[in-house]
């Protein structure tokens, strides 16, 4: 219980600072790019708990869910660091890159090409990885 209190606060204290700088500048793009960033990492921490502890859907979903967050918050890394700090980008082309190879790798964390199945076992749970991992270990 206390480890979801943490969460809880946790998500709304980033929620906060994150709101707090794209109000301070909503045009900017690292503020936004910034902003993108913080939810998609407070995305990941829920759906990671989450998997840990599912309610209503398969394990399996909801760790793909998890990868799935994960390469968004590497995408929406990469695209603020990019621009950080001038808000111009510091090589032209890899926000667009980071974006279709983000997408692509996003939708395959779906599928069970990057993890097939869960193996329950004495030890706990573990992944049975599929043959895409090494593109989702490579982008994230």
């Amino acid at each position: 219980m206390l480890e979801l209190i943490v969460l809880c606060i946790s998500a709304v204290a980033n929620m906060v600072l994150a709101l707090l700088v794209l109000i301070n500048n909503p045009r900017g793009v690292v503020n936004r790019y910034f902003f993108l960033f913080v939810v998609a990492f407070i995305s990941w921490t829920l759906i990671n708990f989450i998997s840990l502890h599912p309610v209503v859907l398969p394990q399996l979903l909801w760790v793909r869910l998890a990868l799935a967050a994960a390469t968004l918050l590497s995408m929406f890394l990469i695209m603020a660091v990019n621009v950080f700090p001038d808000s111009v980008p510091v090589y032209r082309r890899l926000n667009r890159l980071a974006i279709i190879f983000g997408v692509f790798i996003t939708l395959l964390t779906l599928t069970p090409l990057v993890f097939a199945d869960l193996k329950y076992g004495q030890t706990g749970v573990s992944p049975v990885v599929g043959p895409a991992i090494p593109l989702f270990g490579l982008y994230a």
